[in-house]
């Protein structure tokens, strides 16, 4: 402290040093917003003129606003606790360098994971400390000294300016700059959640502690902002699918034709001798999965698994792009005559989706399974026969349409649960009259049979969380009649997206790697990783043998016993299926 600070008063050193803490953290909004850039670079491309306007206006807005709060958090009470100007710059500059420090290191785990620091990745981490999971935190013994430096010499700086007194309009001019990018981020992000603008929409996680302003409803309301009716948006695309050129070998294709038949709300335990005594009579003679998942609770996003391959996470992003699944093109190439017949009381179903690209339109949906039958047995015994190859989807909705007219919330009652076993008993004769109607067409030595629930259900969790990913609600049945393979009971976890892969390498002639193109794995074989992603662009579940995880976008967690849906508390997930979890969700996405 010189001879004129001194001589200041005790108001006038704390002004003195605010003046200081406003210079110095004017200076460090800049080192944030250069180590923030790391987070754009490690999200998907977002190729639109107002996705790269809003990144860029976020990135700025949001790290001064960061920055500001450190001030009136720690320096503004500091300068008046602290007399001593020294010590309060010491302190000042240890605390930024110990958050800038921790802003490097959450772009490492963003880059790697894209998830940001948290309490529970950080048991993660501890919990799996000898696990190698390919993070290189040795650029830290560079940056953090280069840091500390730079720190040092903006602290100087920062009390050379504030001793001059003086207000500089550059850098007035550059904190009305950071002001309206921080109010722009969150007015672009109204009109982006309003018009369900995805190119912004899906950036809510991308900065740490970012919650930009999604309260359109509430504006609305209250006639504070009046939005106009956007258009629908489509002039973006984020993939890189698949991988690399897709490889076929005609000499492997052995073009059979395919009968798949999916229920919805069809869980495994309820599919048993007494609800559904024809599917339990043909297990026999079935490929029988006894750990078989759904991919998610929602009809659209299940069926998107099933044909795609994918995990529900890319459904959005593949729709948007109008890129056909791979099975139905290859079906096509093929020469297949491909019909879906799908039983639908409530109008256009979400399954047609995947059906967008189909060059001759077949079949379309019935108003009810009743009629859905009908028109698959009559199209099974004017079509089946050896010189076509038929590939047929029906879908059957009557045990979900017990729940949708018996209410969703609170428990469920017997009375309903008397409903479900009714339905489910229908939807097993209708099964029956589909599958007898192949067989007396004498093709059904000729025809891979598969047989599944959709979706889902759980019959003892509250219904007040429907689309609640738990072990009832995800677990289905699968039964595969293959002219190639053996009856067998298979008990090792697969799910929807292991179908479309296994019938285009076994049966299609596609000689790519499954990975190249799918999340999934061959049904028919045993290499596969010891989890099975499910979840929506609101969550992610893992479903491992005896746990589910489900991760928020945040990166917070909570693990629960697979079996009995009770929270673990001591189970976690380990370091090396995250890292294969991250790797999936983000593989076909342009970065």
């Amino acid at each position: 402290m010189n001879s004129y600070q001194k001589r200041l008063s005790y108001p006038d050193r704390v002004a003195l040093q605010v003046e200081w803490g406003h210079w110095f953290i004017f200076f460090n909004v800049f080192i944030s917003i250069a180590t923030a850039v790391r987070y754009v670079l490690n999200s998907p491309i977002n190729p639109t003129t107002v996705s790269v306007i809003y990144e860029t206006v976020s990135v700025i807005g949001h790290f001064w606003f960061v920055n500001f709060v450190i001030f009136l958090l720690c320096l503004f009470p500091l300068a008046f606790i602290i007399p001593k100007e020294r010590v309060f710059k010491v302190l000042a500059t240890a605390v930024m360098i110990l958050s800038q420090s921790v802003l490097l290191i959450d772009t490492q785990i963003f880059h790697k994971f894209h998830f940001h620091l948290n309490l529970q990745l950080i048991q993660i981490f501890t919990d799996n400390s000898n696990y190698h999971s390919g993070m290189n935190f040795n650029f830290l013994l560079i940056v953090i000294p280069l840091l500390i430096g730079i720190e040092i010499i903006l602290a100087c700086y920062a009390s050379y300016k504030a001793e001059k007194h003086r207000t500089n309009w550059i850098a007035r001019s550059f904190v009305i700059f950071f002001v309206c990018c921080f109010a722009a981020t969150h007015l672009l992000h109204i009109w982006a959640d309003y018009a369900e603008y995805e190119p912004i929409t899906d950036q809510e996680a991308t900065l740490p502690l970012s919650y930009p302003m999604t309260a359109k409803s509430f504006l609305n309301k209250n006639d504070w902002l009046i939005l106009p009716q956007p258009d629908k948006i489509t002039e973006y695309n984020y993939l890189n699918y698949p991988l690399s050129p897709i490889k076929f070998n005609p000499n492997n294709a052995k073009d059979p034709s395919y009968l798949l038949i999916t229920v919805k709300d069809l869980s495994y335990e309820a599919a048993d001798e007494n609800s559904m005594p024809y599917l339990a009579s043909i297990r026999g003679e079935a490929l029988d999965f006894t750990e078989h998942y759904a991919n998610d609770t929602d009809t659209g996003n299940s069926c998107f698994s099933l044909f795609y391959g994918l995990s529900p996470q890319y459904r959005r992003h593949f729709t948007r792009s109008q890129v056909t699944p791979l099975l139905i093109d290859e079906l096509q190439r093929h020469s297949y005559t491909i019909n879906r017949i799908i039983s639908s009381s409530g109008g256009k179903p979400e399954e047609t989706a995947v059906f967008t690209g189909l060059r001759t339109k077949n079949g379309g949906y019935e108003k009810s399974d009743d009629a859905a039958v009908s028109s698959a047995t009559a199209y099974i015994a004017a079509n089946w026969n050896r010189n076509t190859k038929n590939a047929m989807y029906v879908s059957l909705e009557a045990p979900a349409l017990v729940f949708k007219s018996g209410g969703s919330k609170g428990e469920i009652s017997q009375r309903i649960l008397k409903h479900y076993t009714a339905a489910l008993k229908k939807t097993d004769a209708g099964i029956k009259k589909i599958v007898e109607a192949l067989r007396q067409t004498g093709e059904d030595q000729n025809t891979v049979v598969i047989i599944t629930g959709l979706t889902g259900k759980s019959l003892t969790q509250d219904q007040q969380e429907p689309d609640s990913l738990s072990y009832e609600s995800l677990h289905v049945p699968l039964l595969v009649i293959h002219p190639g393979y053996k009856a067998d009971k298979i008990s090792y976890l697969t799910s929807h997206t292991d179908v479309a892969p296994t019938l285009l390498v076994t049966d299609l002639g596609v000689t790519s790697s499954i990975s190249d193109f799918s999340n999934g794995y061959s049904l028919f074989g045993q290499d596969r990783d010891s989890f099975i992603l499910a979840g929506n662009n609101r969550k992610v579940g893992i479903i491992e043998a005896d746990q589910i995880t489900l991760f928020s976008k945040k990166g917070t967690y909570m693990v629960t016993d697979s079996k009995k849906g009770d929270k673990a508390t001591e189970s976690s997930i380990t370091m090396q299926t995250l890292v294969r979890v991250t790797r999936q969700l983000h593989k076909f996405f342009r970065n």
